[in-house]
């Protein structure tokens, strides 16, 4: 099986390559004719004519012009340890060209700008409300490179009018390749706290989120980031500094292995009256969470208890919640500290009356 998906990661790398090469090949053909195409050796003069309105004795003439077979995205790798300090994130620019030229000892600047999109400002149509399926579920997309040379580099960042611009500090040379250059860009320190988020009845798992304060001040932008904790990789996530509104940014950062979770309900035989028309059962929730770590750990841990509604003859009542938040929902939310090898066990209990007849699902 590992085999098989290298094998099939080769195979998706070459597809890329293939649809790249079919792209050029086919601005080539549109922009050049076949008999350029066939003699390559040929010089061709682009004439310019410049009017001034006085005259000139000497002037030096700089052009630019665009090239569209290139592109650039940005990736984080994102370092952080358990005992949360020495904390690193840095930026690079995966970039290739395919120009057919090389690029030699020439000063780059990476730009996230989104020019040339539409901007035109789009209309609010009538919205007519429509019962819809519930579909759950969403596309990820990866993107991987070839990486055949690591290149570091100071930079500096300036902000646009349209997103931010990363300019290095000395000259770099990218061959017309297929092949990804990887260029680090910058790397930044980072003050991180962490917290882990544990709900026992849909998993025995323990998550951990990384959380970036003063996140503005690190000049981020959207990108794909690879989670490296104590050096390990632990998942691929994305940066969304755009769509952050709180001075929070929060990361997942994978699953703890150290942090031991286990759950289990204990419900009592349904007491039965013969003058009664309705059932009483009890429903216990035991949960243990042992802490197997060296390092005093924070824990939200969230569970529930059953909601009713428009059923009156059916009635949840509360026993005891353990000093739990509880919401309009039923969920029971405890936020706990953990020190080393500490365990927590936290029992909640609830009563449920409904009719005789009635099945209730009781956690």
């Amino acid at each position: 099986k590992t085999t098989l998906r290298k094998q099939q990661k080769q195979l998706t790398t070459l597809e890329k390559q293939h649809k790249a090469l079919e792209k050029q090949k086919q601005i080539f053909q549109q922009e050049y004719s076949q008999e350029l195409l066939s003699n390559a050796e040929k010089n061709y003069t682009i004439k310019v004519e410049i009017y001034s309105k006085q005259a000139i004795e000497k002037a030096e003439l700089k052009y630019s012009y665009i090239v569209t077979a290139s592109n650039w995205y940005p990736i984080y790798d994102l370092k952080i340890n358990s005992k949360a300090s020495d904390n690193q994130i840095s930026l690079q620019a995966n970039l290739y060209q395919l120009s057919c030229e090389d690029w030699k000892d020439v000063n780059l600047s990476f730009s996230n700008e989104n020019i040339g999109n539409n901007t035109f400002l789009p209309e609010l149509s009538p919205y007519v409300a429509n019962t819809l399926s519930n579909r759950d579920g969403f596309v990820k997309m990866s993107l991987k490179s070839a990486k055949i040379e690591e290149e570091e580099a100071e930079e500096e960042v300036t902000s646009g009018l349209l997103g931010k611009e990363f300019h290095l500090n000395r000259k770099i040379t990218i061959p017309s390749s297929l092949q990804h250059k990887t260029i680090n860009l910058n790397t930044q320190d980072l003050k991180i706290e962490y917290k882990y988020i544990i709900r026992p009845k849909l998993t025995n798992k323990a998550y951990l989120q990384a959380l970036i304060c003063d996140w503005q001040d690190l000049n981020l932008i959207d990108a794909q980031c690879n989670i490296y904790y104590d050096n390990k990789f632990t998942s691929t996530t994305r940066l969304s500094p755009s769509e952050t509104q709180t001075d929070t940014l929060v990361l997942p950062a994978g699953v703890d292995e150290k942090i031991a979770v286990q759950r289990k309900v204990h419900k009592t035989t349904p007491e039965k009256n013969v003058f009664s028309k309705t059932l009483e059962t009890t429903v216990e929730i035991d949960i243990v969470i042992k802490n197997n770590s060296n390092n005093t750990v924070k824990l939200e841990i969230e569970d529930q208890i059953p909601i009713i509604h428009n059923n009156p003859d059916i009635i949840i009542t509360p026993l005891d919640l353990q000093g739990a938040e509880i919401d309009k929902d039923g969920i029971l939310t405890w936020k706990k500290e953990l020190k080393p090898k500490q365990d927590l066990n936290l029992k909640v209990k609830y009563q449920a009356k409904y009719p005789k007849g009635t099945t209730l699902n009781l956690n």
